[in-house]
């Protein structure tokens, strides 16, 4: 029988490696990431953010895990939740034309969490960080731009994809459990344009990093038995894109040596905004 989509991502997942990774993907990656960082400590006291501190039941687990521009720790997932909906409060973090959307506040949330929560190297979190880079760029060529044009935001359903492939890389899942995870993020993918100009979008960034992030958590212990998901008409791309418009195999050269964009694999924000609507709203 065939590989699915997932599959075949998740075998791709599992191979890559140090020579996947160039000294430029490095150097870009730190400044991504620092980046993101920032723009996550000024959307911090945001309205979207401070409310999730307000809801009962969030951010109040135990974990050594930093909620940024707080003086706050709590669990893994909660922390993820929090800086990953920050990360995108402000609509300042860079952005990726091929994705269509913002490519590294769902992968930096739950990166700095688990690596926080397992004293993990600043090294692995850079190579798991492209490898999720990667991840969601290469599905979002398979779907794109039918899929942000029929109303999803990549940001959070490639995203997702994203997180889970860029932690269970960090955290160094087997093949069958990456498999597992991919298929419960499919499941979790989600977040419709009709809510950009209001604070549902950066909650569709830190939901999708946190979902990543369950999936990963989910898949760890083996003990969530699931099908992979296929490519046929069942499967996960179906319901995000229309059949004659998905391309899978342009998904399926994630870890190959080639960094997508050498020279410019995305843009950093110039202004707080992605979309005309989106700041004047917030």
């Amino acid at each position: 029988m065939s590989q699915s989509v997932i599959q075949r991502l998740a075998e791709r997942i599992r191979s890559f490696g140090d020579k996947n990774v160039t000294k430029q993907a490095i150097e870009l990656s730190r400044t991504a990431i620092i980046d993101t960082i920032g723009v996550t400590l000024a959307g911090s006291v945001e309205p979207c953010a401070a409310n999730l501190l307000r809801t009962p039941g969030i951010a109040e687990a135990p974990g050594p895990c930093t909620l940024f521009g707080t003086n706050r720790k709590t669990s893994a997932l909660d922390a993820t939740f929090f800086n990953g909906t920050a990360s995108h409060a402000l609509d300042y973090d860079d952005f990726s034309q091929p994705m269509g959307g913002h490519q590294s506040a769902p992968l930096v949330a739950p990166l700095v969490a688990v690596a926080e929560e397992r004293g993990l190297a600043g090294a692995q979190l850079i190579q798991s960080y492209v490898l999720g880079i990667e991840t969601e760029i290469r599905l979002a060529r398979a779907v794109n731009f039918h899929h942000y044009d029929k109303g999803w935001h990549p940001t959070a359903t490639m995203g997702v994809f994203g997180a889970a492939a860029a932690v269970g890389h960090l955290v160094g899942l087997d093949e069958e459990r990456l498999t597992v995870a991919l298929a419960i993020a499919a499941s979790f993918a989600s977040g419709v344009k009709a809510n950009f100009g209001t604070m549902v979008k950066p909650l569709h960034v830190g939901q999708s990093a946190r979902n990543g992030l369950l999936a990963i958590l989910l898949a760890e212990p083996a003990t969530m038995p699931t099908r992979p998901c296929s490519s046929t008409s069942k499967g996960s791309s179906t319901p995000l894109t229309a059949p004659a418009t998905m391309t899978p195999t342009r998904s399926s050269t994630t870890g190959s040596t080639r960094w997508r964009s050498p020279a410019r694999p995305w843009a950093s924000s110039s202004f707080p905004a992605a979309a005309a609507p989106t700041r004047p709203s917030l």
